[in-house]
C-alpha cells in the first residue's frame, strides 16, 4: 500500500505537470527557456565559484551501504539522466531554430545542438564501456567548449525569445 501511494504522489507531482508542459507548446518554451538559461549561469559560473561540498564520512558510508543494499548501478542512472537531460536540450534547441530569423544565430543553433549530439554520444559510448570510474578529469579544451556553448545558448535563448514573444 506504501508503494501505491508513492507511486501516486510521484505521478502527481512529476508526470502530470510534465505531461501539461508537453501538450502546451508556449508553456514548454518557456519553462525550458528558464531551465536551461539557469543551468547555462551555473555552467558558466562553475569553474570561477568555489565548491561548497563538505566531506562527511558518515554520507559518504550511507551511500555505500545504500549501493550495496540496493544493487543498482548508480552510475548508469546519472549517465542516463544527462543523457536525458541533453537529449530534451536538443528538442529544445531544434524547436527554437523556427523562431531565429538570422543565419547566424541558425548556425549557433546547430552548433550547439552538434555539442549536445555529441555529449549524448559520448555518455552512450560511456555507458557501453562501464568504466566505474566516476572522476574524469577534463581537459582544458572541453571546459571552453563547454563554456562556449554555454554562453552561445544564452545568447540563443535571448534571442529566440525576443523573436517569439516581442516582435
Amino acid at each position: 500500500m506504501q508503494l501505491e501511494s508513492f507511486l501516486l504522489l510521484l505521478v502527481m507531482i512529476i508526470i502530470v505537470p510534465i505531461i501539461y508542459i508537453a501538450s502546451d507548446d508556449t508553456v514548454f518554451f518557456i519553462i525550458l527557456s528558464l531551465i536551461i538559461a539557469f543551468s547555462s549561469i551555473k555552467n558558466i559560473l562553475g569553474p570561477f565559484l568555489p565548491d561548497f561540498i563538505e566531506d562527511d564520512e558518515e554520507t559518504e558510508d550511507l551511500i555505500e551501504e545504500l549501493k550495496d543494499s540496493i544493487s543498482l548501478d548508480f552510475n548508469k542512472i546519472k549517465l542516463g539522466l544527462e543523457t536525458v537531460k541533453a537529449m530534451i536540450f536538443i528538442l529544445y534547441f531544434v524547436y527554437s531554430c523556427f523562431f531565429i530569423s538570422k543565419f547566424i544565430y541558425k548556425i549557433a543553433t546547430v552548433f550547439i545542438i552538434v555539442y549536445w549530439i555529441h555529449y549524448v554520444l559520448e555518455n552512450i559510448k560511456k555507458n557501453k564501456e562501464d568504466s566505474s570510474n566516476s572522476e574524469n578529469q577534463t581537459s582544458f579544451l572541453n571546459t571552453t567548449i563547454k563554456t562556449l556553448v554555454n554562453v552561445i545558448s544564452l545568447i540563443v535563448i535571448l534571442t529566440t525569445n525576443y523573436n517569439r514573444f516581442l516582435r
